[in-house]
């Protein structure tokens, strides 16, 4: 009987608590409270993370852009690629130690190239009245109902919201780099691609100085394509990519050989007739050189030097030259079908002659050629003498016509990996029968009397001007030098 008396009072108590209509208002309004208070601290919290976000936005965009148009940069490529991530860090620095809203994540990320600025730094952001549903939500914790967090709302810490911010500044120099010039003035089809032949570059300029109407020519299904073609006279032809050639002596001036005074510094620094010559193929008696050949199985290992009467490596041999300057005089550098030529340390190969130094030649017998599926890999050094250069012949030793018969070849599958210029200043360099020279390589360029590509040869050019990706001197250019920057 008790236990009843005392259910039928807790009933009634609770029924006269339902009935009291006093207060309901306050209790209302206390309930509803909740939402509101939330709603505004979402908001709150919104536009402090959109103003802290354009805050630091605008701070990044600032060191970019700080660093991509700085003047007076000096030194090496790398060192003023050093110099516009000191420039930017130190505006980041200056402009993050002035946040009060906000907490830096870390250490910013500055990284430069040669052509751009790049910024990314990380931050955290506490939330404000949001928090308070947070408090709620701990508060219940605490009671075993829920576990603590933080940027989902659970934990001691409150609420948080991280951001990324980007920032890149890019420039261009104003800079037109070639990866080719055709250094001939006045003979048609200085430059010609025949057949179903592609000249491919679409990084960087191909100019032809040749004043005839028809220097620059074009036949049959093969291809030009180059960010900007240019031919002194005019052309033949119609495939030529994106654009047609611009001509004339107001578009396309004849430009002078930008390789040819550093070129006879570093020969009259670098060959002397007193030095031995690794290798001399001279024959006293009928007065001839001969080549040296690697026929034997296996590979063979060769080092810089002077080579008299030249190299020819048979087929299926391997031949690894050690990184230096080698002179290859009066003879051919040969590379027969499945020959293979590994040169990627940093190597210059000069053709030249024995008279070269005072006497210009025009009986020259030196040249390169890859024959029917020979393979040449080599990259150029990065300093030093002949820096840049990958494969080179002296003005002075010139072939004795100009036919493609005595010109620098690449025939019938031959292929070419070369990280480097080729400079032919008076010669010819002719790819044919669907030789390939360099699908691969971060930077190559021609400087060449004469380049003829015929049959179903490839010359690949397309990202010649990345001498920072190949660790390479500049390429030649032309162009004002003005900077342009862009905010990407």
């Amino acid at each position: 009987m008790a236990y009843a008396t005392v259910t039928q009072k807790l009933r009634q108590t609770c029924r006269n608590f339902l009935g009291d209509t006093r207060g309901n208002m306050t209790m209302i309004m206390g309930l509803a409270s909740i939402p509101v208070i939330a709603a505004a601290g979402m908001a709150i919290d919104y536009a402090r993370i959109s103003r802290v976000h354009d805050e630091i936005q605008l701070i990044a965009d600032g060191a970019t852009l700080a660093a991509a148009s700085a003047k007076n940069l000096s030194g090496t490529s790398d060192e003023k690629k050093s110099q516009r991530v000191d420039i930017a860090t130190n505006y980041l620095t200056n402009g993050l130690n002035q946040l009060t809203d906000a907490e830096v994540v870390g250490t910013p990320v500055v990284t430069s190239t040669s052509s751009k600025v790049s910024v990314s730094v990380n931050a955290t952001v506490k939330g404000s009245l949001i928090n308070v549903l947070d408090a709620l939500k701990k508060e219940s914790a605490d009671f075993g109902d829920g576990s603590g967090g933080d940027q989902d709302g659970s934990g001691s810490g409150g609420r948080t919201y991280d951001m990324t911010i980007n920032s890149e500044a890019s420039w261009n120099a104003g800079v037109n780099y070639l990866c080719m010039l055709v250094l001939n003035k006045e003979d048609a089809q200085s430059l010609h691609v025949k057949g179903t032949a592609d000249i491919t570059s679409h990084g960087c300029s191909i100019w032809d100085n040749s004043s005839s109407n028809t220097g620059l020519y074009q036949n049959g299904d093969a291809t030009i394509t180059a960010k900007q073609i240019c031919v002194n006279g005019n052309y033949a032809g119609t495939n030529f990519y994106p654009v047609a050639p611009q001509h004339g002596d107001v578009n396309c001036p004849q430009l002078p050989d930008p390789l040819k005074d550093k070129f006879l510094a570093d020969y009259e620094a670098t060959w002397s007739s007193s030095d031995t010559p690794v290798y001399n193929g001279y024959n006293s008696t009928n007065k001839k050189y001969s080549q040296l050949t690697f026929d034997a199985s296996g590979e063979h290992t060769i080092y810089p030097g002077r080579y008299r009467g030249g190299i020819k490596v048979m087929n299926n041999r391997t031949v690894n030259m050690e990184p230096g300057i080698y002179f290859i005089e009066n003879g051919n550098f040969t590379i027969m079908a499945g020959g293979v030529v590994n040169a990627t340390g940093g190597v210059t190969i000069v053709l030249t002659d024995l008279a070269a130094k005072t006497t210009k030649t025009d009986s020259s017998a030196t040249r390169i050629d890859v024959q029917a599926g020979g393979n040449l890999n080599i990259k150029a050094p990065a300093e030093g003498e002949f820096a840049g250069l990958a494969i080179a012949q002296h003005p002075n030793s010139i072939p004795n016509d100009s036919s493609k018969s005595s010109a620098n070849s690449i025939i019938g599958g031959g292929t070419v990996e070369m990280v480097g210029i080729v400079y032919y200043p008076k010669q010819i360099l002719y790819i044919t029968g669907n030789g390939w020279i360099s699908q691969n390589a971060e930077l190559f360029a021609i400087v060449a009397n004469k380049v003829f590509v015929e049959g179903n040869g490839q010359l690949n050019i397309g990202q010649a001007a990345d001498f920072d990706a190949a660790g390479l001197p500049a390429l030649p250019s032309t162009g004002s030098g003005e900077a342009f920057v862009s905010l990407r």
